[in-house]
């Protein structure tokens, strides 16, 4: 390696770490200068991950990464068609550039997540990262709580007081899931980094209330355990996952369509007079939806006000319907739900590919099927993540995430070619020592 490589290779790997830390200080700068931390995230980010991707030009554009960029380009181009035709296209096309922009953050992310040595920096980073986000929870809630024993009342009632003083505790834990996720993923997984994830969901979920921290990746657990029962060669293992999975997908079905709406109101902390109102908007105009930000246009009138929890919901509403897919075809359609369907797909099909395909460099393909499970769960409850809607951490985290996956599917498609080539050349080998032995014989015989 020649001196300018060695220089290119610090730059990268400050540049990773410095990802990583500036999501794992933002929450904590957050609450001290929210205006200016918000304006600075989105450019620090682009700016690091510029000059990674200007310090690895050199590398080949492989196969996922131009997957990855039609992908980016049906959705862009779906988004430039529902905002030309929304009521409020100011708002709509600026919603498209951050999609454009955070679409761009990834790819020149993944083309540097290539080299395993900027990798295992990045993996190391993010994981001290979501422990100093889970101690930093911690931090807040005796500063701010003190040595009060976490029940019910007492961490909503922290999750109030830390929400006014500036720290918003729904996308604090979430936060640190990923960045352990994400990390997971650049990691090898041990007795320690399980100890670690599990501490940080308890701690994410316990101390902030927060069903989520806890459920998305419990859930997402459960559907890698019934995924590898189903793919097993046990008879009793495939019995029992099938009927694990058809005993949820009927629970879930019964309580949506058989619960009074009260109900599922309050289980669901208001989200489901959310998810009506945005199906109603979406049902007036189905094929190309109202465009990016137009859920903020009639939300109250949409919204039925028989409920306390309602108005309540109303008042500290920031954005969104709380489930993605159903935002997502409030805004952009059935055409842009097709497109973001192919985006998820694109995800699953490549984590599982890691998963069960037997990779040849990248042996962490259970953590990026529970990571893309992850995900999904939390898009059904939660509008921060793959859908870059709201464009903070968790969002960030998101699309990295995606970044390692091309990546490792990049990694996986140079060792396979490698490997074709290394077969080949033995097996032409085979053939000439063959043919040379044959005629040997022939020699002998005349």
């Amino acid at each position: 390696m020649n001196p300018q490589d060695k220089v290119a290779e610090i730059i990268v790997r400050s540049c990773a770490v410095g990802l990583a830390a500036v999501l794992a200080f933002y929450w904590t700068a957050f609450g001290i200068l929210p205006d200016l931390v918000a304006v600075l995230l989105r450019p620090t980010l682009l700016v690091l991950a510029l000059v990674m991707s200007l310090c690895t030009l050199r590398i080949q554009i492989s196969g996922p990464e131009v997957r990855l960029v039609q992908i980016f380009a049906a959705i862009s181009l779906v988004y430039l068609l529902t905002s030309t035709l929304a009521e409020d296209r100011a708002t709509a096309f600026t919603g498209l550039v951050k999609i454009l922009l955070i679409q761009l953050l990834c790819l020149m992310i993944a083309r540097a997540l290539r080299y395993e040595i900027v990798a295992r920096y990045m993996g190391t980073a993010l994981l001290f990262g979501s422990i100093f986000i889970a101690l930093f929870i911690v931090y807040l809630y005796l500063h701010i709580v003190g040595t009060v024993f976490p029940t019910y009342e007492a961490v909503r009632g922290f999750k109030g007081l830390a929400d006014k003083q500036g720290y918003p505790l729904n996308e604090t834990p979430a936060t640190a899931l990923l960045a352990f996720f994400c990390a997971a993923c650049l990691r090898p997984m041990n007795r320690w980094m399980w100890s670690i994830g599990c501490a940080i969901a308890l701690i994410g979920s316990v101390l902030t209330g927060s069903r989520a921290a806890l459920i998305a990746p419990v859930a997402a657990g459960l559907l890698l355990l019934v995924v590898l029962g189903l793919r097993s060669r046990s008879v009793f293992a495939r019995a029992f996952s099938g009927i694990a999975l058809t005993i949820a997908i009927l629970g879930v079905t019964t309580a949506l369509f058989g619960l009074p709406s009260r109900t599922l109101t309050h289980i669901t902390e208001g989200r489901w007079d959310l998810w009506r109102a945005a199906i109603s908007k979406f049902l007036e105009r189905p094929l190309l939806g109202w465009g990016y930000g137009s859920w903020k246009d009639d939300l109250v009138s949409r919204l039925p006000g028989e409920y306390k929890l309602t108005s309540v919901l109303v008042k500290d509403q920031k954005g969104g319907y709380h489930n993605e897919f159903i935002n997502t075809l409030s805004e952009q359609g059935i055409v842009g739900f097709l497109a973001i369907a192919g985006f998820m797909g694109f995800g699953l099909v490549g984590s599982w590919k890691l998963a069960f395909q037997r990779p040849l460099v990248w042996k962490c393909g259970a953590a990026a099927l529970v990571t893309m499970f992850f995900l999904v769960v939390r898009a059904n409850v939660e509008m921060d993540g793959l859908f870059g809607f709201a464009q903070d951490p968790v969002d960030y985290l998101s699309y990295i995430f995606i970044g390692i996956l091309v990546a490792a599917l990049s990694a996986e498609e140079v060792a396979e070619r490698l490997h074709s080539q290394s077969l080949e050349a033995e097996r032409q080998e085979y053939i000439r020592m063959t043919v040379s032995q044959n005629r040997k014989r022939m020699r002998l015989l005349f």
